[in-house]
């Protein structure tokens, strides 16, 4: 899941990962933190920072990464959501207990 974390991060168009906050608005968005980190004693944490999120684009993300660390989905996947923007939107949707957010910098 760390691995395919790490293709998240950088600019890129995320529009199959989620929807923009206006209709026509823009998907490109930057990732600058995305990493697992184990919460003892057998949960995990993923903390992602960006420029700004999508709408369901965190849910999304921890969607697929939770399928790839399930064998379900493969590491490449990551890259072939971000290179194909325009295709198939993400289905899988982490559920949003949980999800917490925890800085909004300006």
């Amino acid at each position: 899941m760390q691995r395919a974390a790490a293709h998240l991060i950088g600019t890129h168009d995320f529009a199959a990962f989620g929807s923009p906050p206006r209709r026509k608005g823009v998907t490109l968005r930057t990732v600058y933190q995305a990493q697992w980190s184990p919460e003892p004693p057998d949960g995990w944490i993923f903390e992602v920072s960006a420029n700004a999120f999508l709408f369901h684009m965190v849910r999304r993300m921890v969607g697929l990464l939770v399928a790839i660390g399930q064998g379900k989905q493969e590491v490449e996947a990551v890259l072939n959501y971000l290179q194909n923007p325009n295709g198939a939107k993400l289905r899988t949707l982490a559920p949003a207990h949980g999800l917490t957010l925890v800085e909004v910098i300006y």
